[in-house]
């Protein structure tokens, strides 16, 4: 074979994007009778497995072969039921019932149901069982880890800072613990902190998307305009169907009246997240300041579709319809603005309403 053979075979293979990577192009040793006919430069839409037939139904033990089941045979098929969420109406009563019955001493199995209730918004359950997992290991990282998200997600950012500081400490970092501790600093308004974790964990691994945006976001608390822009780009170019950094990317590009890239961006959020109230709100509020009245106006008819308590956006559509004449739509938009709790919306409401 001539010198360099390999490679040139190797040019003319198809190129394909994988569905489950869609990031990456690849090449296609498969060489088949017609090429592919998507273009592999464009990006495709990942595969959705989970719609596509994943299985439903009961779950059982084919090996083993047992007589009998044991009793860890039992939790993990219970486990197996509630696992991606694959019958959680079901599974969960039943693995809620069997950790009563056994109290097997091994944490894995209550953080298990901890994250099934999880998927389905239970926070205070969820909670109970990371703390069974913590009782029967209190160094148990998982369960840290997985308490911290939860208490994150109740509300209780005390508690949860707590939590996830132990599980941050060393000698293991661990840069998704460390993210998460830098969003909830973020949260409680501790901008300092919320910087060091987060550049703690992109010390360790910069390709995390997650922290470039809420790195981003302690940026903009912070008036660094350009480096929140900086966050928000990385944070797309690693993850490019991140829809949050595209819609603070694009209210970073507004301000600096940078409108074409800005609108870009905010249509590029709406589309990966349709029901994204902010994007909408704040596209909206573009296009109002950009002279385009009727396709501002869709957006935040959108805006109070998805979130019927946002005053703002209800104070602003009672302006516009206002100015076109329907007065009776804009009074309707104003009586809601009117129960803002904000006193500078709720003001300016009553006052179109006298």
């Amino acid at each position: 074979m001539p010198t360099g053979a390999n490679s040139c075979v190797e040019c003319h293979m198809p190129k394909r994007r994988p569905e489950d990577v869609v990031h990456t192009v690849m090449t296609d040793h498969y060489i088949q009778r017609r090429p592919p006919t998507h273009d592999p430069s464009k990006q495709i839409q990942e595969a959705d497995f989970e719609s596509q037939g994943n299985y439903r139904g009961e779950v059982t033990l084919y090996y083993p072969v047992r007589p009998k089941r044991t009793l860890e045979d039992e939790l993990y098929v219970d486990i197996a039921q509630v696992h991606d969420g694959a019958d959680l109406k079901s599974g969960v009563p039943r693995l809620e019932q069997d950790l009563e019955r056994y109290k097997p001493d091994r944490p894995e199995f209550y953080v298990a149901l901890g994250d099934a209730y999880m998927k389905v918004h239970n926070y205070d359950r969820a909670i109970h069982w990371y703390e069974e997992a913590l009782r029967r290991r209190a160094d148990f990282r998982p369960a840290l880890e997985e308490l911290g998200g939860a208490l994150t997600a109740a509300g209780r950012l005390d508690r949860a800072v707590k939590v996830l500081e132990k599980a941050a400490a060393p000698p293991l970092p661990n840069t998704a613990v460390l993210t998460d501790l830098g969003g909830v600093y973020f949260i409680q308004g501790d901008l300092d902190r919320a910087e060091q974790r987060l550049q703690q964990a992109l010390a360790v691994n910069p390709d995390i998307p997650k922290a470039h945006n809420s790195m981003g976001l302690v940026m903009v608390k912070k008036g660094d305009w350009s480096g929140a822009e900086k966050h928000f780009r990385e944070a797309i170019s690693i993850q490019p169907d991140f829809a949050d950094p595209h819609n603070y990317l694009a209210n970073v590009l507004a301000r600096a009246s940078q409108n074409a890239e800005a609108q870009y961006h905010f249509q590029k959020a709406i589309a990966l997240k349709p029901e994204y109230t902010d994007a909408h709100r704040n596209y909206g509020m573009l296009l109002l300041r950009m002279g385009s009245n009727n396709e501002a106006l869709v957006e935040l008819q959108e805006t109070v579709r998805l979130d019927p308590d946002s005053y703002f956006a209800h104070l602003v559509l009672g302006q516009i319809l206002e100015r076109k004449g329907d007065v009776l739509n804009a009074r309707a938009h104003y009586e809601k603005a009117a129960q803002s709790p904000d006193p500078t919306v709720r003001e300016a409401a009553q006052e179109a309403l006298r």
